[in-house]
């Protein structure tokens, strides 16, 4: 869960269509630039008649005048080459076994990401212009509100026809899980009480626990290897530290989840080791009040002044003695309450 990156919608006009025979009416435009990279990218793997009438068609084009003209014709070039060489095929062929994303979305638009952890798909409100056979009331045109299936691709990517299906597998059941009721997407989690930094911890738990539960779908499927499942148990431990042995047995509960929820992962990623649990210690390495990263607590939390546990409990009413806090805290809120002592003498 990152995000939300934007789009300049007033670039659709560098996309181009790429046709497709799988999906009928649906349509997918690529940015025109991105077309134009990839197919570059490749030319060297086509055989040599077909690098020299690619280089003739491309030459002849220049005898255009009309740099806008011109420019249109390279797009078109490139469009069919594209389609030519077999470019659109992952997406297309991976699509057509996603009844429920064609319908509910409007078309799918692939645009550049500049690194690779950029790449992703989304979905993004788009304006549906009213159908010509809507009552005009003479007022400005209504629109309805669609959806926009937005694929963000690097040239090296979409020129790898393995790694573009193997980003295309998680990224499009991403999005489906997204659409489907029964897992109840939210776009944003729960604001904690520890603040914006702690939130981001969140987000990070979350990715972790979601990508895992994708990569398992995926496993059952045959779709990815067994080196699918090691990678994401070693992100997956490195998001929840405070599992320790216990790592593996919360990994697998959601490798092998098959109807996860955004309510389950968000009640897991906010309490890892449980209710009961949670109201211990907390030992994922971070300190309960200020939540930087502490390899150790204060050994004797007691010392604390009255003063500094009532500021304590002010700022963070469900902390406890229990609960502990770093030695920095501890100097501060003690440090704090001399302070207001002192002036209030």
């Amino acid at each position: 869960m990152e995000p939300r990156q934007s789009i300049d919608w007033a670039e659709e006009a560098q996309t181009v269509p790429i046709g497709h025979t799988k999906l009928g009416a649906y349509s997918i435009r690529y940015d025109a630039r991105l077309v134009e990279e990839a197919v570059s990218r490749t030319v060297k793997r086509y055989s040599p008649a077909e690098r020299h009438q690619f280089h003739h068609q491309r030459e002849a084009i220049y005898e255009e005048g009309d740099p806008d003209a011109r420019e249109s014709l390279f797009q078109q070039l490139h469009a069919e080459w594209f389609v030519r060489v077999g470019m659109q095929a992952p997406l297309e062929s991976l699509l057509s076994k996603r009844d429920a994303l064609i319908d509910a979305t409007q078309e799918c638009l692939v645009v550049p990401a500049k690194i690779r952890t950029d790449e992703a798909a989304d979905l993004y409100d788009c304006p549906l212009p009213q159908p010509d056979d809507e009552p005009d009331d003479g007022g400005p045109i209504r629109q309805k509100p669609g959806k926009r299936l937005v694929v963000r691709i690097r040239t090296e990517t979409l020129a790898d026809p393995k790694a573009l299906t193997a980003l295309l597998q998680h990224e499009l059941m991403h999005v489906t899980d997204m659409i489907d009721v029964k897992f109840g997407y939210e776009p944003e989690l729960p604001a904690s009480d520890a603040g914006p930094s702690y939130d981001n911890i969140l987000r990070d738990r979350y990715r972790a626990v979601w990508d895992s539960c994708i990569d398992g779908r995926l496993f059952r499927q045959r779709l990815v290897t067994a080196e699918a499942r090691t990678a994401r148990l070693k992100e997956f431990a490195r998001a929840f530290p405070m599992l320790g042995a216990r790592t593996e047995e919360g990994f697998s509960k959601w490798f092998d989840q098959s109807q996860p929820t955004h309510a389950a992962i968000v009640a897991f990623v906010r309490e890892p080791k449980g209710p009961a649990e949670s109201q211990g210690p907390v030992v994922d390495g971070r300190c309960p009040v200020c939540r930087f990263p502490s390899p150790t607590l204060d050994p004797d939390p007691g010392r604390l002044s009255a003063g500094a546990l009532a500021a304590l409990r002010r700022t963070h009413p469900a902390w406890t003695l229990d609960h502990g806090l770093c030695v920095q805290c501890a100097d501060l809120y003690e440090a704090r309450s001399r302070d207001t002592a002192s002036a209030n003498r």
